[in-house]
């Protein structure tokens, strides 16, 4: 009887044990909802050295005297969020699988183009593929309304607009790119997602580092610099987290 009596002691204490436990569940989530935008300068004082800008335009010593970006549009096929006390690829967790848009313009300012569950941790770094459609998968989306631009014959996966200055002329442009990259930003500081929490992003273009090369602005009608430019969006992202 005394042995009956201890086991079920045992179970109570375990089962209450297991309640209080709850708290802190493996399986605790927050929410996170990632904005779009374009920077054009950096937050906390944060500055890149020796870029020379002026209101939107940013000047340049050659290939053409400035540039002023005014949208940019990119293919994505997923955005993750890595938690920094796990390994590498252990840490990384799905916000959004793709393909969809990542636009930004001056006008609209930010845009949320993901939102998801991710679970409850320390976040360090933000992960992201620009994509290029394969043959097969450009004909599903050629009459979708945000993605058609991507899905023609020629497949691109960036798409920039905007003005040049050149002898004195401003001239418009569309830079169309075809990169592809698994690309990883580190936010400024680290984010703490709490159970039940929402997290606000922004995953930024900063400006004045696209067409940037060296101290001088690449010429975006010249296919030549199709590479460089190319390199240079790779390095323009930048994540924060957003204060609503």
């Amino acid at each position: 009887m005394k042995k009956l009596a201890l086991i079920l002691l045992t179970v109570i204490i375990s089962f209450n044990y297991s309640c209080q436990d709850d708290s802190t569940s493996p399986d605790a989530t927050g929410e996170v909802a990632i904005y779009s935008s374009l920077m054009q300068t950096l937050p906390d004082g944060i500055n890149i050295e020796n870029e020379k800008k002026t209101g939107y335009q940013v000047l340049a010593n050659s290939y053409v005297d400035s540039v002023y970006v005014t949208k940019v549009r990119f293919l994505i096929s997923e955005i993750k969020m890595h938690n920094e006390n796990n390994t590498e690829s252990e840490g990384d967790h799905l916000v959004k699988a793709g393909p969809f848009l990542f636009a930004a313009d001056f006008e609209t300012n930010e845009i949320m183009i993901s939102k998801g569950t991710v679970p409850i941790g320390n976040y360090d770094k933000i992960k992201f593929e620009l994509h290029r459609f394969s043959e097969s998968e450009r004909t599903q989306y050629e009459t979708d309304t945000d993605l058609a631009d991507f899905a023609t014959s020629d497949r691109y996966s960036v798409i920039i607009e905007g003005k040049y200055l050149e002898n004195g002329n401003w001239n418009d442009f569309v830079y169309n790119g075809t990169v592809t990259a698994n690309i990883t930003t580190d936010f400024y500081s680290g984010i703490i997602i709490e159970d039940g929490e929402l997290i606000n992003v922004n995953l930024g273009v900063y400006v004045p580092l696209l067409l940037l090369d060296n101290d001088s602005y690449l010429d975006p009608t010249d296919d030549k610099n199709e590479g460089k430019i190319d390199n240079t969006i790779k390095d323009a992202f930048r994540a924060i987290q957003k204060i609503l």
